[in-house]
């Protein structure tokens, strides 16, 4: 045998030793295709916030980055309104599947005949405060009479000043309120403002006092007003016949996050701090927050997204005596507990 043909044969059975090494790993790939071919893809749903990302939706947050959405075949986009009552219009008119609002917003949409509908609560009790600064001596509603409060503008914000004052024995009449958006903490801080209505004891209230300056809560529900789910989640009706089962799994996705993040507040707050237009990067402030809020994410029961009928229709008769609402609200027909987890 020459030494030509000796190479020849040992070239052969490395070219076919090296063909057979080659082969599984082709048809591995050929099935990975065949799989990503088939696979359906991501539903998008694009959800509208209702503020800034903040502690409050530290649950979705934690769902984005551990995978809980995309595990459900869902692609969810969280965007910034230019107002916070503007979701539930967006929702309605089809612009969006799904926005966060509060209990009394939704039932006000319904008595402007805004198709839309509740589906689960956030937060299910009132963050909602009017505050000072500790220095202002203002320490009870009735001490804005002839004070400037400023606050979003939502309906609902004139109604709790006007509730507050009028319990504590004084005239609402006597008080101003400015719309200042967004920027209810900032113009606290500057003096611009005597008061603000609309920030959360679990939120503003940290940051005022971690920049050095204390301030006084008066919590919503201490001073007259019923107690009410304070962050929700709504869709258009419409979206809620047709999507039903897309907005179950969201749904599901997302109180898998509010457990962890309730769990694992630090995490959480980790997360939440990486969040395009976050309020704060403070990672400990963020967990501070998101550890006050853990029992406000659930009921009595441990039970994430729970809506009680009996609780909306003693708001929403709260709304027409107080004439927020024009007229009576049938409150079970504003929210659905079908697509509970």
């Amino acid at each position: 045998m020459t030494f030509f043909t000796l190479f020849t044969r040992r070239a052969a059975l490395a070219l076919l030793a090296t063909s057979l090494l080659l082969m599984p790993a082709h048809a591995a790939s050929r099935v990975a295709a065949a799989k990503r071919a088939t696979r359906p893809a991501a539903r998008t749903l694009t959800l509208w916030l209702d503020w800034q990302p903040n502690s409050d939706h530290a649950g979705i947050y934690v769902a984005l980055a551990r995978g809980y959405y995309a595990r459900a075949g869902l692609d969810v986009r969280p965007r910034i309104p230019a107002g916070a009552a503007d979701g539930l219009k967006l929702v309605a008119q089809g612009t969006g599947d799904i926005a966060i609002s509060y209990e009394p917003e939704v039932l006000l949409a319904r008595t402007r005949n805004i198709p839309v509908v509740a589906t689960a609560a956030i937060v299910q009790r009132p963050l909602n405060c009017i505050m000072t600064l500790a220095r202002s001596g203002i320490t009870r509603p009735r001490q804005l009479q002839g004070k400037t409060v400023g606050i979003s503008a939502l309906p609902s914000d004139y109604a709790a000043i006007d509730a507050m004052v009028r319990h504590d024995g004084g005239d609402p009449s006597r008080v101003k309120t400015v719309n200042v958006g967004y920027g209810l903490l900032p113009q606290l801080l500057s003096g611009r403002v005597d008061a603000v209505e609309g920030v959360s004891w679990a939120w503003e209230a940290l940051q005022a006092t971690r920049s050095g300056r204390p301030v006084n809560v008066m919590r919503v529900d201490r001073y007259g007003m019923p107690t009410y789910d304070e962050l929700v989640f709504a869709t258009g009706t419409g979206q809620l016949r047709r999507e039903a089962a897309t907005l179950r799994a969201f749904q599901r996705a997302t109180f898998e996050g509010y457990a962890y993040a309730v769990a694992h507040p630090a995490e959480a707050a980790r997360i939440l701090t990486r969040a395009p237009g976050t309020l704060s990067t403070d990672a400990s402030l963020v967990a501070h927050s998101v550890d006050l809020l853990g029992p406000a994410f659930h009921d009595a029961h441990g039970r994430y997204g729970t809506l009680s009928a009996a609780q909306w229709q003693a708001y929403a008769d709260w709304m027409t005596r107080t004439r927020l609402a024009s007229r009576h609200i049938n409150a079970p027909a504003a929210l659905t507990t079908s697509l509970e987890p």
